[in-house]
């Protein structure tokens, strides 16, 4: 991301603004004690104009396709492996895309401590505005620009 002051930007770019969620979920172990929180910060894709965006949509597997594989899999007495990658959608480059996000004011405090740089960039109501560099989650393109991102890589 890149730090972005507000009176920076044009009339156009202001249009590709919108706001930040913040979701914790909290990870217990076994014994039900609490190991650690996870956060994951998403764009309010809602907040998003779609004509000022491609299309947001990206291909997925048909049911049917899966089904047909793990059929195959048991007659066959195959093993098969499917995989999560984590956080897929933050490895994504926003390439051609102008994205816009506020960070919270009680992000902000964080951020800075994170970022001590950020401070220069804190508006009028305690937010600081970056600019993606890659993907979010929650902003409508950003399931198609994993898609091509993925597929660079194993048309390699």
């Amino acid at each position: 991301m890149d730090l972005v002051h507000f009176a920076d930007l044009t009339a156009e770019q202001r249009k590709r603004i919108i706001h930040s969620s913040l979701f914790l979920k909290e990870k217990y172990n076994e014994e039900g004690v609490l190991e650690r929180i996870k956060a994951r910060l998403v764009g309010r894709g809602d907040e998003m104009d779609r004509e000022l965006y491609g299309s947001g949509s990206s291909p997925t597997v048909a049911t049917e396709a899966v089904a047909i594989m793990l059929a195959q899999s048991a007659a066959y007495n195959e093993v098969r492996f499917f995989i999560d990658i984590g956080t897929a959608f933050l490895e994504a480059p926003m390439e051609g895309e102008e994205v816009y996000v506020y960070i919270s004011k009680s992000l902000t405090e964080y951020m800075v401590k994170a970022i001590p740089e950020a401070a220069a960039f804190i508006d009028g109501k305690g937010r600081v505005l970056v600019k993606l560099l890659k993907a979010l989650y929650g902003c409508i393109q950003s399931s198609r620009l994993w898609y091509e991102h993925l597929r660079k890589i194993l048309v390699r």
